[in-house]
């Protein structure tokens, strides 16, 4: 459970920064997430409930996209750290939390590094 959790908060990172780097819905942004998209595909399978990996990285991510959007006193990455905890199945547990929410940023970061050094073609 940890393992799947790690890879949904990577990808829902990876495609948040790409929208908060290059904007939401511009040409670029589309681009640069349909590349990123079409890879994943390669990925679909089942979970253990029986939806496809696709409906639960939609789920997820608006559970970290509400996250986000609430407001935290350290800054709203925390809000993602707590949400992390609960989908690896242990809320509360403060070292997923703080892992989850430096893996968030982290993974924000290196999107962030490696869009200023890669020119995008649309």
């Amino acid at each position: 459970q940890v393992l799947s959790a790690i890879v949904m908060l990577r990808i829902f990172a990876s495609a948040y920064a790409v929208n908060a780097i290059l904007g939401i819905d511009t040409p670029e942004s589309k681009a640069v997430l349909k590349h990123f998209f079409s890879n994943l595909k390669r990925i679909e399978v089942k979970t253990t409930t029986g939806a496809t990996f696709f409906d639960a990285l939609r789920e997820v991510s608006s559970i970290y996209t509400t996250a986000l959007k609430t407001p935290h006193e350290q800054g709203p990455f925390l809000n993602v750290g707590k949400e992390f905890a609960k989908q690896c199945g242990i809320e509360y547990h403060a070292h997923l939390m703080y892992f989850g929410s430096t893996l968030f940023t982290h993974t924000v970061d290196m999107i962030r590094e490696m869009l200023k050094k890669t020119p995008i073609k649309i």
